[in-house]
Protein backbone atom coordinates (compact mmCIF):
# COMPACT_ATOMS: atom_id res chain seq x y z
CA UNK A 1 0.00 0.00 0.00
CA UNK A 2 1.39 3.41 -1.02
CA UNK A 3 0.03 6.52 0.69
CA UNK A 4 -0.63 9.48 -1.61
CA UNK A 5 -2.00 11.66 1.20
CA UNK A 6 -2.21 10.88 4.89
CA UNK A 7 -3.62 13.49 7.26
CA UNK A 8 -6.02 13.46 10.18
CA UNK A 9 -8.90 14.24 7.81
CA UNK A 10 -7.93 12.42 4.61
CA UNK A 11 -6.10 9.30 3.53
CA UNK A 12 -5.41 8.27 -0.08
CA UNK A 13 -3.88 4.83 -0.48
CA UNK A 14 -3.15 2.64 -3.52
CA UNK A 15 -4.42 -0.88 -2.82
CA UNK A 16 -1.67 -3.16 -4.11
CA UNK A 17 -1.69 -5.60 -5.83
CA UNK A 18 -4.99 -4.38 -7.26
CA UNK A 19 -5.16 -1.26 -9.45
CA UNK A 20 -7.51 0.42 -6.97
CA UNK A 21 -7.40 3.59 -4.89
CA UNK A 22 -8.96 4.01 -1.43
CA UNK A 23 -9.99 7.51 -0.40
CA UNK A 24 -10.70 7.45 3.34
CA UNK A 25 -12.26 10.56 4.89
CA UNK A 26 -13.50 8.99 8.08
CA UNK A 27 -17.16 8.07 7.92
CA UNK A 28 -16.98 7.70 4.14
CA UNK A 29 -14.54 5.42 2.32
CA UNK A 30 -14.40 5.61 -1.48
CA UNK A 31 -12.90 2.71 -3.43
CA UNK A 32 -11.96 3.80 -6.96
CA UNK A 33 -11.23 1.60 -9.98
CA UNK A 34 -11.37 2.23 -13.73
CA UNK A 35 -11.42 0.63 -17.16
CA UNK A 36 -13.19 -2.69 -16.63
CA UNK A 37 -14.00 -2.91 -20.36
CA UNK A 38 -16.60 -5.62 -19.82
CA UNK A 39 -17.04 -7.46 -23.12
CA UNK A 40 -13.47 -6.91 -24.35
CA UNK A 41 -12.98 -10.64 -24.89
CA UNK A 42 -15.84 -10.63 -27.43
CA UNK A 43 -14.00 -7.98 -29.43
CA UNK A 44 -10.98 -10.30 -29.54
CA UNK A 45 -13.18 -13.21 -30.58
CA UNK A 46 -14.08 -11.33 -33.78
CA UNK A 47 -10.43 -11.68 -34.77
CA UNK A 48 -10.16 -15.33 -33.83
CA UNK A 49 -8.69 -14.86 -30.33
CA UNK A 50 -10.77 -16.91 -27.90
CA UNK A 51 -10.55 -16.22 -24.18
CA UNK A 52 -12.80 -17.23 -21.26
CA UNK A 53 -15.42 -14.69 -20.21
CA UNK A 54 -13.62 -12.30 -17.86
CA UNK A 55 -16.32 -10.62 -15.81
CA UNK A 56 -16.40 -13.45 -13.25
CA UNK A 57 -12.71 -12.81 -12.58
CA UNK A 58 -13.37 -9.08 -12.40
CA UNK A 59 -16.23 -9.71 -9.99
CA UNK A 60 -14.03 -11.92 -7.81
CA UNK A 61 -11.28 -9.29 -7.66
CA UNK A 62 -13.81 -6.59 -6.81
CA UNK A 63 -15.25 -8.81 -4.07
CA UNK A 64 -11.78 -9.31 -2.59
CA UNK A 65 -11.22 -5.57 -2.58
CA UNK A 66 -14.56 -4.93 -0.88
CA UNK A 67 -13.72 -7.46 1.82
CA UNK A 68 -10.30 -5.88 2.42
CA UNK A 69 -11.24 -2.20 2.37
CA UNK A 70 -14.92 -2.16 3.42
CA UNK A 71 -15.81 1.01 1.49
CA UNK A 72 -19.07 2.90 1.83
CA UNK A 73 -18.83 4.20 -1.76
CA UNK A 74 -17.59 2.49 -4.92
CA UNK A 75 -16.42 4.63 -7.85
CA UNK A 76 -15.86 3.37 -11.40
CA UNK A 77 -13.85 5.98 -13.25
CA UNK A 78 -15.08 5.20 -16.72
CA UNK A 79 -15.12 2.52 -19.41
CA UNK A 80 -17.24 0.07 -17.48
CA UNK A 81 -17.95 -1.69 -20.77
CA UNK A 82 -16.01 -2.07 -24.00
CA UNK A 83 -18.33 -1.23 -26.90
CA UNK A 84 -18.21 2.49 -27.60
CA UNK A 85 -21.71 3.25 -28.87
CA UNK A 86 -24.62 1.38 -27.37
CA UNK A 87 -24.43 -1.85 -25.41
CA UNK A 88 -23.66 -5.12 -27.16
CA UNK A 89 -26.14 -7.86 -26.16
CA UNK A 90 -23.24 -10.03 -25.03
CA UNK A 91 -22.19 -7.34 -22.49
CA UNK A 92 -25.53 -7.05 -20.71
CA UNK A 93 -25.32 -10.02 -18.34
CA UNK A 94 -21.85 -9.05 -17.11
CA UNK A 95 -22.87 -5.44 -16.57
CA UNK A 96 -26.04 -6.41 -14.72
CA UNK A 97 -24.19 -8.87 -12.47
CA UNK A 98 -21.52 -6.37 -11.46
CA UNK A 99 -23.87 -3.43 -10.93
CA UNK A 100 -26.30 -5.48 -8.85
CA UNK A 101 -23.43 -6.98 -6.83
CA UNK A 102 -22.00 -3.54 -6.07
CA UNK A 103 -25.41 -2.12 -5.26
CA UNK A 104 -25.85 -4.76 -2.57
CA UNK A 105 -22.37 -4.34 -1.05
CA UNK A 106 -21.93 -0.57 -0.66
CA UNK A 107 -24.04 2.46 0.23
CA UNK A 108 -23.52 4.16 -3.13
CA UNK A 109 -22.05 3.33 -6.53
CA UNK A 110 -20.79 6.28 -8.60
CA UNK A 111 -19.96 5.87 -12.29
CA UNK A 112 -18.04 8.63 -14.07
CA UNK A 113 -18.65 7.75 -17.74
CA UNK A 114 -15.78 7.22 -20.14
CA UNK A 115 -15.64 7.18 -23.93
CA UNK A 116 -16.74 3.50 -24.01
CA UNK A 117 -19.88 4.00 -21.90
CA UNK A 118 -22.47 4.98 -24.49
CA UNK A 119 -26.02 4.07 -23.39
CA UNK A 120 -24.79 2.81 -20.01
CA UNK A 121 -27.06 5.32 -18.28
CA UNK A 122 -30.10 3.72 -19.94
CA UNK A 123 -29.16 0.29 -18.60
CA UNK A 124 -28.57 1.67 -15.09
CA UNK A 125 -31.93 3.42 -15.07
CA UNK A 126 -33.70 0.29 -16.33
CA UNK A 127 -32.28 -1.72 -13.40
CA UNK A 128 -33.85 0.73 -10.91
CA UNK A 129 -30.87 0.55 -8.59
CA UNK A 130 -31.50 3.60 -6.43
CA UNK A 131 -27.97 3.77 -5.04
CA UNK A 132 -26.22 3.68 -8.44
CA UNK A 133 -25.47 7.16 -9.81
CA UNK A 134 -24.18 8.25 -13.22
CA UNK A 135 -22.01 11.37 -12.79
CA UNK A 136 -21.06 13.93 -15.43
CA UNK A 137 -18.66 12.87 -18.19
CA UNK A 138 -16.59 15.89 -17.20
CA UNK A 139 -16.01 14.50 -13.76
CA UNK A 140 -17.03 15.02 -10.17
CA UNK A 141 -15.63 16.00 -6.78
CA UNK A 142 -15.35 13.69 -3.77
CA UNK A 143 -17.60 15.35 -1.20
CA UNK A 144 -15.77 16.93 1.70
CA UNK A 145 -12.38 16.85 -0.06
CA UNK A 146 -10.34 18.72 -2.66
CA UNK A 147 -10.17 15.64 -4.90
CA UNK A 148 -11.46 15.82 -8.46
CA UNK A 149 -12.16 12.63 -10.39
CA UNK A 150 -12.69 12.22 -14.15
CA UNK A 151 -12.16 9.55 -16.80
CA UNK A 152 -9.68 11.51 -18.88
CA UNK A 153 -10.97 11.36 -22.46
CA UNK A 154 -12.15 14.99 -22.26
CA UNK A 155 -11.10 17.96 -20.16
CA UNK A 156 -12.65 17.96 -16.68
CA UNK A 157 -15.16 20.61 -15.67
CA UNK A 158 -13.59 23.74 -14.16
CA UNK A 159 -14.83 22.98 -10.62
CA UNK A 160 -13.21 19.53 -10.89
CA UNK A 161 -9.95 20.81 -12.41
CA UNK A 162 -9.42 23.38 -9.62
CA UNK A 163 -9.01 20.69 -6.93
CA UNK A 164 -5.71 20.00 -5.16
CA UNK A 165 -5.61 16.34 -6.23
CA UNK A 166 -6.89 15.03 -9.57
CA UNK A 167 -7.52 11.35 -10.29
CA UNK A 168 -8.04 10.03 -13.83
CA UNK A 169 -7.78 6.86 -15.93
CA UNK A 170 -8.43 6.33 -19.68
CA UNK A 171 -4.90 5.78 -21.05
CA UNK A 172 -4.18 2.39 -19.37
CA UNK A 173 -0.61 3.52 -18.59
CA UNK A 174 2.21 1.01 -19.07
CA UNK A 175 5.97 1.09 -19.38
CA UNK A 176 7.39 -1.12 -22.12
CA UNK A 177 10.43 -3.16 -21.11
CA UNK A 178 12.56 -4.69 -23.86
CA UNK A 179 15.56 -6.88 -23.05
CA UNK A 180 18.76 -6.99 -25.08
CA UNK A 181 17.59 -10.41 -26.36
CA UNK A 182 14.45 -8.87 -27.82
CA UNK A 183 11.95 -10.00 -25.20
CA UNK A 184 9.22 -7.43 -24.59
CA UNK A 185 7.10 -6.96 -21.48
CA UNK A 186 4.44 -4.30 -20.98
CA UNK A 187 4.15 -3.42 -17.29
CA UNK A 188 1.02 -1.59 -16.08
CA UNK A 189 1.96 1.41 -13.95
CA UNK A 190 0.49 4.02 -11.65
CA UNK A 191 1.45 7.52 -12.72
CA UNK A 192 1.97 10.19 -10.09
CA UNK A 193 2.72 13.76 -11.17
CA UNK A 194 2.29 17.44 -10.38
CA UNK A 195 0.67 20.15 -12.45
CA UNK A 196 3.06 22.80 -13.87
CA UNK A 197 4.30 25.42 -11.37
CA UNK A 198 2.01 23.99 -8.72
CA UNK A 199 1.86 21.61 -5.77
CA UNK A 200 -1.38 20.16 -7.13
CA UNK A 201 -1.17 16.45 -7.87
CA UNK A 202 -2.38 14.10 -10.60
CA UNK A 203 -2.75 10.34 -10.21
CA UNK A 204 -3.48 8.10 -13.22
CA UNK A 205 -4.93 4.64 -12.56
CA UNK A 206 -3.94 1.51 -14.47
CA UNK A 207 -6.76 -0.45 -16.12
CA UNK A 208 -8.57 -2.83 -13.76
CA UNK A 209 -9.03 -5.35 -16.59
CA UNK A 210 -5.50 -6.63 -17.17
CA UNK A 211 -6.36 -7.99 -20.63
CA UNK A 212 -6.99 -4.63 -22.28
CA UNK A 213 -3.31 -3.70 -22.46
CA UNK A 214 -2.18 -0.11 -22.47
CA UNK A 215 -0.15 2.68 -24.00
CA UNK A 216 3.42 3.58 -23.06
CA UNK A 217 3.27 6.54 -20.69
CA UNK A 218 6.49 7.84 -22.22
CA UNK A 219 4.83 7.86 -25.61
CA UNK A 220 1.66 9.54 -24.29
CA UNK A 221 3.71 12.33 -22.75
CA UNK A 222 5.94 12.81 -25.80
CA UNK A 223 5.28 15.65 -28.20
CA UNK A 224 3.41 14.56 -31.28
CA UNK A 225 1.55 11.71 -29.59
CA UNK A 226 -1.97 11.16 -30.93
CA UNK A 227 -3.15 10.07 -27.47
CA UNK A 228 -2.86 12.74 -24.81
CA UNK A 229 -4.17 13.51 -21.38
CA UNK A 230 -6.51 16.53 -21.29
CA UNK A 231 -4.47 18.59 -18.80
CA UNK A 232 -0.87 19.80 -18.69
CA UNK A 233 1.53 18.21 -16.21
CA UNK A 234 5.12 18.81 -15.12
CA UNK A 235 7.01 16.07 -16.98
CA UNK A 236 9.94 16.23 -14.56
CA UNK A 237 7.61 15.34 -11.67
CA UNK A 238 6.27 12.09 -13.19
CA UNK A 239 6.88 9.02 -11.03
CA UNK A 240 5.99 5.44 -11.98
CA UNK A 241 4.91 2.57 -9.71
CA UNK A 242 4.05 -0.98 -10.73
CA UNK A 243 0.78 -2.58 -9.64
CA UNK A 244 2.90 -4.69 -7.26
CA UNK A 245 4.04 -1.58 -5.42
CA UNK A 246 7.55 -1.25 -6.86
CA UNK A 247 8.86 2.25 -7.53
CA UNK A 248 10.39 2.23 -11.01
CA UNK A 249 11.75 5.77 -10.81
CA UNK A 250 10.84 9.07 -12.35
CA UNK A 251 10.13 9.22 -16.07
CA UNK A 252 12.78 11.93 -16.37
CA UNK A 253 15.36 9.66 -14.70
CA UNK A 254 14.49 6.80 -17.08
CA UNK A 255 14.93 9.16 -20.02
CA UNK A 256 18.17 10.66 -18.71
CA UNK A 257 19.64 7.18 -18.24
CA UNK A 258 18.70 6.28 -21.79
CA UNK A 259 16.44 3.49 -20.58
CA UNK A 260 13.26 4.70 -22.25
CA UNK A 261 13.43 3.97 -25.96
CA UNK A 262 16.65 1.96 -25.64
CA UNK A 263 17.28 -1.78 -25.67
CA UNK A 264 15.76 -1.96 -22.18
CA UNK A 265 12.77 0.36 -22.17
CA UNK A 266 10.94 1.16 -25.36
CA UNK A 267 8.31 3.67 -26.45
CA UNK A 268 6.60 0.92 -28.49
Amino acid sequence: MILIDNTAALRLAIQYPYPALLIDIGKRRYLVIADLHIGFEYELAKYGVKLPVQYNKLLSNIGNLLDQTKPTHFVILGDVKHSVSGIAPIEISGLVDILQFLSERVDRVIIVPGNHDGSLDQLVYSLRLENVTIASRRGSVIRGTSIGIFHGHIRPASHVFRRDTLVMAHIHPVIVIRSTFGYVMRVPVWVKARLPKSRRKLLILPAFNELVGGVSIDRVLSSGSSLRIPIAIDIKSVELYTTEGDFLGSLQWLRDKGLVGSAYLSQA
